[in-house]
């Protein structure tokens, strides 16, 4: 079950609810991939209907438009007997998602 807190959830007067994510930073590894996941779990499990991530950063922008396409892997990851995480498996982002998840480059 998903535990994706957005920066906002606008809901729509359709009812229709957009989660929104302001990323300033970029994420990497396995925070990247956990957030992939995230997202893509908000969506299946209705806590949204799409989802927005709003950056000042082109390159993130390029980024993370990349790593939501349709067919890109990401990693899931769980923590070894030691308490590291370690990549357990690689799963896609699912066609459900297409259209639902877009990365927008504001400018200052």
């Amino acid at each position: 079950k998903s535990k994706k807190q957005h920066d906002v959830i606008w809901v729509l007067e359709n009812g229709e609810k957009t989660g929104i994510e302001i990323e300033l930073s970029a994420k990497w590894k396995h925070k990247l991939d956990d957030f992939i996941l995230a997202c893509i779990d908000s969506i299946a499990e209705n806590k949204v209907n799409n989802i927005v991530i709003v950056t000042d950063s082109k390159a993130i922008q390029e980024r993370y438009s990349k790593a939501f396409t349709i067919d890109s892997k990401y990693g899931i990851w769980k923590k070894n007997d030691k308490g590291f995480r370690v990549l357990a498996e690689y799963k896609t982002v699912p066609r459900s998602t297409a259209g639902k998840i877009t990365c927008l480059y504001i400018e200052e």
